[in-house]
């Protein structure tokens, strides 16, 4: 979405193609005024016969159905300039088959997991490197890895310089378990900060309208005493993150953002393939990764807090989509 945002700014015209799931992200597509193609939601919960890519039931519908469709849609478009593909469930089958609807492909990825067809790869994970592709695309393929290439939106490269040291202990804590939070971490993290020493802290909670575990959750902060600001389908994130003091959130692209602008957080991972992420960035000392919330809320002192704030602002510096819209508007891929 950020990397359509940005190619938009430069005149490019952008149309997403997207399942009809519970997960999907059609409802901000049309409040940001993109146009999309719906492909229907599936009838049935379909197995996959195939065991590879890993993710491949996450379609919804078979490889073969996907492809059906999605050849159907780019027709009645008239063909793409270029197919971005984004989904773990996708791999070369896939974007081979869309070749003859795309003069490029570019392709998504920060699992390193699958073989890909196309003409740029991006993968803006933390410390990711060329090599790690080098067997799964072409050599004609054009590489971006790294967190150089994190694909914030322009915002926050905007707001880094406003990125201050934050209040010790903290007086608001921004609790962000990503938009759906099938796994209602959101749960696991109150019940965590109410056990912690910030307990008074206000809570900043940020969700999807349409995340499922809400109403358990308004009702269990009510009885852990929390306060709690809840912000759905927020669209003020980047200031939400420089208000805060101390962050809890999912991995994924809200840790490069909250990274960016030097919030110290906890931050833990939502699926497991997001473990090898969640290490390299533990590593780096630029989050707080521990076994459970409660296990890093237990640990955090003011030292610990500027140690993570110094690392986590050197991990991006949020001009990755404008140097991804650079390679894709460039003479290499036209």
């Amino acid at each position: 979405m950020n990397i359509a945002a940005a190619l938009r700014s430069r005149g490019s015209r952008i149309t997403f193609i997207c399942r009809d799931l519970e997960s999907n992200g059609l409802s901000w597509l049309a409040s940001a005024n993109f146009d999309a193609i719906r492909l229907p939601r599936p009838k049935t919960a379909c197995k996959p016969n195939a065991a590879k890519p890993k993710h491949l039931a996450w379609l919804g519908v078979s490889l073969e159905e996907e492809i059906v469709q999605s050849k159907a849609a780019l027709r009645e478009l008239g063909g793409a300039d270029l197919l971005l593909v984004d989904s773990y469930a996708l791999d070369r089958r896939y974007e081979s088959a869309m070749r003859p609807f795309a003069r490029k492909i570019a392709v998504l990825d920060d699992l390193a997991d699958r073989a890909h067809d196309c003409d740029l790869l991006i993968d803006g994970a933390y410390m990711r490197e060329t090599n790690d592709y080098l067997s799964l695309v072409s050599k004609q393929c054009r590489l971006l890895c790294g967190s150089a290439f994190a694909p914030l939106s322009p915002d926050y490269g905007r707001y880094r310089a406003l990125a201050l040291p934050r209040r010790f202990p903290p007086r608001v804590v921004l609790l962000s378990m990503g938009g759906i939070d099938l796994a209602n971490l959101t749960g696991e993290a109150l019940k965590a900060l109410a056990a912690s020493p910030f307990n008074d802290a206000a809570i900043v909670a940020v969700l999807s309208a349409r995340a499922p575990h809400i109403a358990e959750n308004e009702k269990l902060g009510r009885k852990l005493g929390l306060r709690i600001d809840w912000r759905f389908d927020a669209r003020d994130m980047p200031l939400l993150i420089l208000r805060a003091d101390l962050g809890v959130g999912a991995l994924g692209v809200g840790s490069y953002e909250r990274a960016c602008l030097a919030l110290a957080s906890v931050t833990m991972a939502a699926a497991d393939n997001q473990r090898e992420n969640l290490a390299r960035l533990g590593a780096a000392g630029a989050i707080f990764a521990e076994n459970t919330i409660g296990d890093a809320l237990s640990r955090i002192d003011e030292a610990r807090v500027r140690s993570r704030e110094k690392a986590a602002f050197n991990i991006c510096d949020g001009t990755g989509a404008a140097r991804i819209c650079d390679e894709i508007q460039s003479a290499a891929l036209r």
